[in-house]
């Protein structure tokens, strides 16, 4: 994890490798898409209070399509939210970037998987334990989350950069953009987050980065296109955190399958 320590209502983004140790190339369909039911977490807090079920899954995340393909030897690595495990939020102002949240207190949690679509894993994966605590909310984490929930992004990113909501909030204004449809906004929207924070976790998404490097390139999802816009990302960000990833055989291999699925 990339901090130990969380306000409640923060998102709890883990980072989750999954190694391929065999000979074999690996398939991985839908295990770690957040509200999927082929990953699961196991989270207990000080009062042994258990969070093992997810307060929402997407029906649609059941499709069998190829998320990744792993080369023998390759890592996958994931970012993952833990809230969609957490206690329901009980009215809409409890709500900020997700459905749940964790209350104050200490916690230890691992992760487990069975199955992946039709693929058993027998014996089930589990991963190392983590450990984290969630904190109350300062007098600025109420006002930035206020700012938020009235679109105020602007005044957050310029009065409260180093808050522990704003880069969250940055990445969600990523989104805010794709949902404008505008190129322009939304490029600059992702460029704004690699300027501000390069050692986010986010940069190890797959699916954030190769959305971005489809913004770039105007034809129909060619893989040249795409791997030379990830080279031009590397070149004006060298100190994203997530570089020598986003250099590596495994994330290439994934380009070319995104490539060939969407190409029309």
């Amino acid at each position: 994890m990339p901090k130990s320590k969380y306000k409640i209502f923060e998102p709890v983004v883990a980072l989750l490798e999954y190694v391929n140790n065999s000979n074999e190339t690996d398939t991985v369909y839908n295990i770690f898409k957040n509200y999927s039911d082929g990953m699961m977490f196991n989270i207990v807090d000080e009062n042994n209070n258990v969070y093992n079920k997810k307060v929402i899954i997407l029906d649609f995340l059941a499709a069998c399509n190829p998320s990744y393909i792993l080369m023998p030897k390759d890592t996958l690595r994931v970012p993952i939210t833990l809230n969609s495990f957490g206690k329901p939020n009980q009215s809409r102002d409890e709500e900020y970037f997700d459905f749940a949240f964790f209350p104050i207190g200490n916690y230890k949690a691992f992760a487990h998987f069975e199955h992946d679509c039709s693929k058993e894993y027998n014996p089930s994966v589990r991963s190392n334990e983590i450990e984290f605590e969630v904190i109350d909310l300062t007098e600025e984490d109420i006002k930035v989350l206020s700012l938020f929930k009235e679109n105020k992004f602007d005044e957050i990113f310029d009065s409260y950069k180093n808050n522990s909501f704003t880069s969250h909030i940055m990445r969600n204004f990523v989104s805010t953009a794709f949902e404008q449809g505008d190129n322009s906004k939304i490029v600059a929207a992702y460029n704004k987050f690699f300027q501000n924070y390069p050692n986010s976790i986010y940069n190890f998404d797959l699916d954030f980065i190769l959305s971005y490097l489809i913004k770039l390139q105007n034809k129909d999802f060619d893989f040249n296109d795409i791997n030379s816009e990830k080279d031009k990302l590397l070149l004006q960000y060298p100190s994203l955190e997530s570089a020598k990833y986003l250099k590596s055989s495994f994330f290439e291999v994934q380009i070319r399958n995104f490539a060939d699925t969407h190409r029309k």
